[in-house]
């Protein structure tokens, strides 16, 4: 991760190393494959040394030729036997074997006392703390404990049993009282540290440890918060499915008029949307007797519907014990259900839901779903279908209305149209006239009804009809409503004539207009006889009402009455005939 600048700080450039810094970490860099960073240190520091007391010891040879004239001495061959134990110490050291460099140079660092000794030094004792003591110290750096304290426990034996020549015993006895000190306190240090270090390990590895629990505390939660987050999103998914359900249930409801069609596209709808395995609508009949199958979705559900499927209200089934209490039931595992009905057309289901149909207080069917699953019904879906099944209830009310209105409708219509055609035929039995005749000679009354083959087949079908080859004829029914009130027949001059389409076309208009016009007049007769006959009843009921006496009343209602009709007599009497009043009298006998 990239740390951002504090807002108001200048960020400097990173500072390249020197050339000289590059050139030392070339000469004390460890091996590649040592990849821990403290042993990585160690090396760095081991490679220094060695190459430190390269420098010095040959600076030293260097100046004690130049001292002596370049004259050599057996002092100075353990000098150059240190210098050449000492490079093979750091090419150890910068390879693989490591670990063999640095213990080959401490303790060869510690043999240089011995080795002077043994070349005739003139002062023992300065020789052995001058090697020994370093080489302690290096030890106590760079070795493990066991080897520090075996440097200092061999060293300190073999001067206490071999001694030093010219070295007298209390002279011995202080260098190896220095020496045993010096290393004493350098394992006690080298402990001590190993403790710290041991107890910084500890600690760390309590910290990694919590570090740890607290990341897989993290991963569980972020795990549950994922799995939340997933369960939300499903239920919202599955949410923003179910009102699109209810959606396309109602559209489907406002666009289909049909009650079949509605049930059956309403059942495909919440099974392809919910993956119910059956989804059934049954209707109670009219004597609430039994409620019956009347759409469904499954292959078992088809079959019950070929059979006429029913069950007995109040006692077949959940569906049935629904039917007659009006209340839901839903059951998550069949099996343990008193009231089930093991369908055979149905063997797969496990669970099952059953919503009443209610159109206010009255109860109208069931819509049963069922599913291959145990508790396969969770509460939105239970909330969601109790929304479909008041949908559905009053989709079926509506339909159900709208078939009676269409079919009210229908029976006014052909009413209507038998009131139409006698109302025509009565006209046409009135007038004297059947028709009239057009020709270029003028308008001529019709006295007798045409009498041609194209007319009575145009009648017939209510379609115009072509007269015969020989006959240049078209016969055109004039309709009202659906009923013929007469017919357009049409001759042309030219005895070969076919009539085309936009002929046809034209006249089919102008007989329509003219059924039309012909409607309108006798709608318009009808409506003056019936003012005028209001109008009567008017003015004879005001002549009534203008006294009070009996008499005059009934003379004043003769005398209208047969002015208003011009009739050639009116009576109005009183009372009953004879026979009448007779036929009033009650039986003898009968007790009233």
């Amino acid at each position: 991760m990239t740390m951002q600048p504090l807002p108001g700080t200048v960020q400097k450039p990173p500072q390249k190393p020197s050339e000289w810094r590059r050139f030392w970490e070339q000469l004390t860099s460890a091996h590649p494959t040592v990849q821990d960073a403290t042993l990585r240190q160690q090396i760095q520091f081991a490679a220094a040394i060695s190459l430190a007391l390269m420098v010095l010891i040959i600076a030293a040879i260097s100046a004690i030729l130049i001292v002596r004239g370049g004259r050599f001495t057996p002092l100075e061959f353990p000098l150059i036997g240190l210098v050449v134990l000492t490079l093979i110490c750091y090419g150890l050291i910068r390879s693989r074997n490591y670990r063999i460099g640095i213990s080959l140079q401490i303790w060869g660092f510690g043999a240089v006392g011995f080795l002077a000794i043994g070349a005739g030094s003139n002062n023992p004792a300065l020789a052995l703390g001058a090697s020994l003591i370093p080489a302690y110290i290096l030890a106590s750096l760079l070795l493990p404990l066991w080897e520090m304290i075996s440097l200092v426990t061999i060293s300190i034996l073999i001067i206490a049993l071999f001694g030093a020549p010219g070295v007298s015993a209390g002279q011995m006895g202080a260098v190896i009282g220095s020496l045993t000190t010096t290393g004493a306190l350098l394992a006690i240090g080298v402990a001590f540290r190993n403790a710290l270090e041991q107890q910084r390990l500890a600690e760390l590895d309590e910290v990694n440890r919590q570090l740890r629990q607290i990341q897989a505390t993290l991963e569980q939660r972020v795990e549950e918060r994922t799995d939340e987050l997933r369960t939300a999103t499903f239920r919202a998914a599955r949410h923003a499915s179910q009102l699109q359900t209810i959606a396309e249930v109602a559209h489907t409801i406002s666009l289909v008029s049909d009650l079949d069609t509605l049930l059956k596209s309403v059942c495909n709808l919440i099974s392809e949307r919910f993956g119910f395995y059956h989804v059934g609508i049954f209707l109670n009949d009219e004597a609430q007797e039994f409620t019956i199958l009347r759409a469904s979705n499954s292959e078992g559900g088809q079959r019950m519907l070929e059979r006429g499927h029913r069950l007995k209200i109040g006692q077949t089934g959940i569906v049935g014990f629904v039917a007659a209490q009006g209340e839901a039931r839903i059951v998550s595992d069949v099996g343990a259900d008193a009231v089930y009905f093991d369908n055979p057309d149905l063997p797969d289901t496990r669970s099952e839901m059953a919503l009443p149909l209610l159109v206010g207080n009255r109860l109208i069917g069931v819509i049963d779903v069922q599913s291959t699953e145990s508790a396969a019904f969770s509460d939105e879906d239970i909330d969601v279908m109790r929304t479909l099944a008041d949908q559905v209830a009053v989709a079926i009310e509506n339909a159900r209305l709208f078939s009676e209105t269409r079919r009210a409708l229908r029976e006014a219509e052909v009413i209507y149209n038998r009131f139409v055609a006698r109302e025509w035929e009565r006209i046409t039995l009135e007038r004297q006239q059947a028709g009239y005749r057009a020709t270029p000679t003028g308008i001529q009354p019709l006295k007798e009804s045409l009498d041609y083959p194209e007319v009575e087949a145009a009648i017939r079908s209510g379609k115009p009809v072509a007269g015969s080859a020989d006959r240049p004829t078209l016969a055109v029914p004039l309709r009202v409503r659906g009923e013929t009130i007469g017919v357009l027949h049409i001759k042309s001059p030219d005895p070969r004539k076919n009539w085309e389409s936009n002929e046809l076309e034209a006249i089919q208009r102008v007989a329509e207009r003219a059924a039309l016009a012909l409607e309108s007049a006798r709608l318009l007769a009808e409506t003056e006889k019936r003012a005028q006959r209001e109008q009567v009843i008017g003015k004879v009921g005001a002549r009534i009402r203008q006294t009070l006496d009996l008499d005059t009343v009934l003379k004043t209602a003769a005398e209208e009455l047969r002015q208003a009709l011009n009739l050639q007599a009116a009576e109005v009497r009183l009372g009953l005939t004879p026979a009448e009043s007779r036929g009033r009298k009650r039986p003898a006998g009968r007790n009233s």
